[in-house]
């Protein structure tokens, strides 16, 4: 259970800015991503903020996997050792 709560600790943020970038919104930390969240779309946030409390109250990960699913999807999904993108030519900088 401690590693649980370290992890989704260290991952409440990450996933925090994905989640706004995503959106197009500008990221928050601290006090400033739950009302973020809030403000960007409040189903969300009441996703975040059921999905986390079940982590890190009685240490059920699924949640927060489906919520961090959800969020990778419309980016490509996860990513797994050996994929490879090529960006496209013009994002180079010579």
């Amino acid at each position: 259970m401690q590693e649980v709560i370290a992890i989704g600790a260290s991952l409440h943020p990450k996933l925090v800015e994905l989640a706004l970038r995503g959106r197009g919104r500008w990221n928050g930390t601290g006090k400033w991503a739950p009302r973020l969240l809030r403000e960007t779309d409040a189903g969300l946030a009441d996703r975040f903020d059921k999905a986390f409390q079940t982590l890190f109250t009685n240490g059920d990960v699924h949640p927060v996997i489906e919520l961090v699913e959800a969020e990778l999807a419309p980016h490509g999904g996860t990513l797994f050792d050996g994929d490879c993108r090529v960006a496209p030519g013009s994002w180079r900088v010579i």
